[in-house]
């Protein structure tokens, strides 16, 4: 299981892709309301991405209770396969 380190540095290089920018700095509380383009198509992007990478996969409803990055980050440390 990667440590919350981890996740963030995956988690810049993700939004870095799906944006196509290095400026974006995320941090626990960054939401869509803090990013320019972050939409419903942008979520999907990430999260698709993100079940790539650490082998995971989302349901609708985990999905849908994601607010902020915190949220998500919180969400692959209970997801992500190795020891607990």
């Amino acid at each position: 299981m990667p440590d919350e380190a981890a996740i963030y540095a995956s988690l810049a290089e993700t939004f870095s892709e799906v944006f196509e920018r290095d400026d974006i700095s995320l941090s626990a509380r960054t939401s869509a309301h803090d990013i320019d383009g972050w939409d419903s198509l942008k979520q999907i992007m990430i999260l698709v991405n993100v079940e790539e990478k650490f082998g995971i996969k989302f349901s609708t409803r985990e999905m849908d209770s994601l607010g902020c990055v915190g949220d998500l980050v919180a969400l692959i440390v209970a997801k992500a396969p190795g020891p607990r």
